[in-house]
């Protein structure tokens, strides 16, 4: 995750640190131990912290290498160097007064909740799951324009990369490009490793770029994202290198009509497996319905994969401004894959689509 420039403050933090207290009542205070939470909450974007909320107080513990940078990023809290391992440090120091204590229960290694029970024995941990997803799930007209941003990014590498894709390059060489090209415009890293798959490795939904060379003929499936000023992209796209066989069109086709459908339907409120439902009707309709494995899509922003999940295992109402990603699927073991994706910004009347490529079948 990218670090903000010296001195930038993030000017939402206290009112989302107030709504995390909220949420976690009863408990008499609040401990935040996930880096994404933490960020969204204070501002930090440094690798090691902890946020406790107490007595209507935040504190943010880091260690003295980020001493300059929090000063610089914290909002609505106070900010204390530790020396030494935090956790412990946090719980002899400002628990001894505490009866029940929320902790991250989903976020929170076993391990620290067993070390946080030993360093500080009356406390009861109160684990609450979600304590702050499904708050961060709401995205602001300023999270959402960063989302914009990072895709924008996204799309213009894609753009940048059908170059590189000719005969005889492999999976790595290609996935190397995209990597190399998102850093030197701009982003902090890839929001997960480029998926770069020619021919039949395409029907791995998730298959690792290897040494396999493109020949003519082959289905490309590229499936990228990146970090840009904290939140991510992702998109996946299909092309042909030469002529694409009639079955390929036509699932591509199945595929791109289910995306199409998703993207009409999707508006907040609705259940998320209904909207999983609808591209899931179409390609059902189309005879393939168990080579489509996977959810319809994830939430997007400071990590690429968070609330809320658009599942058909989750009958949850999809919240009001969140950016989610629509991207149904279908795999051919030993053929081919086809799996298009798209982000968008989900409202009550409808959705607002953040990317702008088209889906049209690339032929190269």
């Amino acid at each position: 995750m990218t670090s903000k420039a010296a001195g930038t403050r993030d000017s939402g933090a206290p009112a989302r640190l107030a709504a995390v207290l909220r949420a976690a009542a009863p408990a008499d205070g609040v401990l935040l131990s996930d880096l994404a939470d933490i960020r969204w909450t204070t501002g930090f974007t440094g690798s090691n912290a902890l946020v406790l909320v107490l007595d209507g107080r935040a504190r943010l513990f880091t260690d003295a290498r980020y001493q300059t940078q929090a000063a610089a990023e914290v909002s609505g809290a106070e900010v204390e160097i530790l020396s030494g391992s935090l956790l412990p440090s946090v719980a002899e120091k400002w628990l001894g007064n505490v009866s029940r204590l929320a902790v991250q229960s989903d976020r929170m290694p076993m391990a620290d909740a067993e070390a946080l029970r030993a360093r500080a024995p009356g406390v009861d941990l109160v684990p609450i799951a979600g304590l702050v997803s499904a708050l961060r799930a709401r995205k602001t007209t300023a999270e959402v324009q960063a989302i914009r941003a990072a895709q924008e990014l996204t799309e213009s590498v894609f753009a940048e990369i059908l170059d590189v894709i000719r005969e005889g390059v492999t999976e790595r060489e290609v996935a190397a490009e995209i990597t190399y090209r998102h850093l030197r415009a701009g982003a902090s890293a890839m929001s997960f490793d480029p998926i770069v798959a020619f021919g039949s490795n395409a029907a791995l939904p998730h298959g690792r770029p290897t040494s396999r060379r493109l020949r003519r003929g082959d289905p490309v499936l590229i499936d990228m994202g990146c970090f840009l000023n904290g939140y991510a992209s992702d998109m996946t796209r299909m092309l042909s290198f030469g002529a694409p066989s009639e079955d390929f069109r036509t699932v591509h086709g199945v595929v791109r009509d289910a995306l199409h459908a998703a993207r009409d339907a999707a508006r907040s409120g609705m259940a998320a497996s209904d909207l999983d439902r609808v591209a899931r009707d179409r390609i059902e309709a189309a005879g393939f319905g168990p080579q489509f494995g996977h959810s319809l899509g994830h939430g997007v922003g400071l990590e690429i994969h968070e609330a809320p999940s658009v599942s058909f295992r989750s009958d949850s109402p999809l919240p009001e401004h969140a950016v989610v990603t629509l991207e149904p699927g279908i795999y051919l073991p030993d053929r081919f894959g086809v799996r298009i994706e798209d982000i968008v910004h989900l409202l009550p009347d409808g959705c607002t689509r953040i990317t702008e490529l088209d889906t049209n079948l690339t032929i190269l």
